[in-house]
């Protein structure tokens, strides 16, 4: 089974087209598990995706896009999937057959193509162990961004040939929210020597679950986030 992560908040058209294109698209949809994590005073979400038949979390409070890893980790943790799918409300899958491919991959760190920044993995998926392992997907709100990292410096980074249309919504409160967010700072918070030790400690977990060789520190050297805020 794969686990589908969909934090969702006052997008319910939108997020019905995401679920559906999945299980259009998918050639077994049973093999498809829908999780919605939804905020305790969006009654909207919470009715869509008892209605879409999705695995429904209601937060215990908003957490807003600072804390979306907050969302993230908890589905994660309800999940039933040999694969996790960190995906998004306004994201619509394209590729027919894609749960196959998904399965007949072996594990990494998957990297589909998306039709902007195509560098970055905005929309990763990985095993469940491996989140059981290191107990979360990100401790941060940039959790694409975390999970890409780990995966280039464990070299666990794998593209596959499923496409994702990302639809960039940008007339609601949630994305209000979070455009006005202060990048740089976020940035800052990201790249912070905390941070930087967190993530690389990951890496080394995960490498050693591997059986990789040790880590160099200096792989940290320049993260993504700063190439994609380089690339506009």
């Amino acid at each position: 089974m794969i686990s589908v992560l969909i934090p969702s908040r006052g997008r319910t058209e939108a997020l019905g087209h995401s679920v559906r294109s999945l299980r259009r698209l998918a050639k077994d949809p049973s093999s498809v598990e829908i999780l919605v994590a939804a905020d305790p005073d969006d009654q909207d979400t919470i009715t869509a995706a008892r209605v879409l038949d999705a695995k429904l979390h209601i937060a215990p409070l908003r957490y807003g896009y600072p804390g979306l890893h907050h969302y993230y980790n908890f589905l994660a943790s309800q999940a039933n999937g040999e694969w996790l799918f960190v995906f998004n409300d306004d994201t619509r899958m394209r590729t027919p057959g894609c749960d196959e491919i998904i399965h007949e991959s072996p594990p990494a760190i998957l990297h589909p193509e998306i039709d902007y920044v195509p560098e970055h993995n905005s929309f990763p998926i990985l095993p469940l162990e491996w989140v059981k392992l290191l107990g979360h997907l990100s401790p941060s709100e940039g959790v694409d961004l975390w999970i890409h990292d780990v995966g280039r410096i464990t070299s666990t980074m794998r593209r596959i040939p499923v496409r994702i249309h990302h639809a960039r919504t940008t007339d609601d409160l949630t994305a209000i929210e979070r455009d006005a967010r202060d990048i740089n700072a976020e940035l800052a918070s990201f790249n912070s020597k905390e941070a930087s030790l967190a993530r690389f400690a990951d890496a080394e977990r995960l490498q050693a679950f591997l059986g990789g060789p040790p880590l160099d520190f200096n792989l940290l050297g320049v993260t993504h986030y700063e190439l994609i805020e380089q690339a506009g």
